[in-house]
């Protein structure tokens, strides 16, 4: 499991970790220094899964393209508040209900759709 031994990485890049879980990204949850996360093509991650980075309050930086999440997911990501940039690319689940979720981020500068 990342995270505990890992703690002042600043940025993160899981690409294609198909096999990453909510176990793994409660590790990563203990990662408090990190300030980009990339979690591309991750496909085992779930909307419950998402809840496990809630932690992450200095990330600016979230790539979640081709994941599965939905609008559910999204509004895990409501206590990300430092949040400038959000990529959710090639992700059909998430609808214009699930964007409106997103208003509490309002630091967020780039929206990537």
């Amino acid at each position: 499991c990342v995270g505990g031994g890992f703690a002042g990485v600043q940025e993160l890049l899981l690409d294609g970790s198909v096999g990453l879980t909510q176990n793994g990204l409660g590790g990563i949850g203990l990662m408090t220094s990190l300030t980009a996360l990339t979690l591309t093509d991750c496909s085992a991650v779930s909307d419950e899964d998402i809840k496990a980075l809630t932690s992450l309050t200095r990330l600016r930086k979230l790539d979640m393209s081709q994941c599965v999440i939905s609008d559910a997911g999204l509004k895990a990501l409501a206590p990300l508040t430092a949040l400038v940039t959000l990529s959710l690319r090639h992700s059909p689940r998430v609808t214009d209900d699930g964007l409106g979720t997103l208003k509490s981020l309002t630091r967020l500068t780039r929206l990537d759709l």
